[in-house]
């Protein structure tokens, strides 16, 4: 027995080359991507990487957690200097943990935007985590 918790990706934009290059590069990592999806108002379309399945702690586990990680670096590197993005995006988990956003694009902004505020106010003070937002 063990607890399966499941978590799935969803992407959006606007920016059409942008959503193909995020599918592109989520197909290189994950074993299965959705299609994009057509535009249908205001230029957005979606793709989603559904969960992989296994129980928390197996290897397949262990392997979606290590490819969703490697992912999310991925996109939040296609954000402007601000920490802002043209790729929405959110990480969720359900299942027998309950349900939760585990991660989202709007976290990296604030992330960023707090970093930048340090950097501006106290450069010595950064931590290590905020001089790689700002790398």
């Amino acid at each position: 027995m063990g607890t399966i918790n499941h978590n799935a990706i969803v992407v959006t934009s606007g920016d059409p080359r942008l959503i193909r290059r995020a599918r592109r590069e989520a197909g290189r990592i994950f074993p299965w991507v959705s299609p994009v999806s057509p535009q249908v108002v205001n230029g957005y379309s979606s793709f989603f990487i559904p969960p992989d399945g296994s129980k928390e702690g197996w290897v397949a586990s262990n392997e979606g957690d290590s490819r969703r990680a490697e992912f999310i670096k991925w996109m939040n590197a296609q954000a402007y200097d601000c920490g802002s993005s043209a790729l929405e995006w959110i990480d969720v988990g359900f299942g027998e943990y309950g349900y939760e956003v585990e991660a989202n694009n709007h976290e990296h902004y604030l992330e960023k935007q707090a970093a930048l505020r340090q950097e501006k106010e106290d450069p010595e003070g950064l931590s290590e985590h905020g001089r790689e937002l700002l790398s």
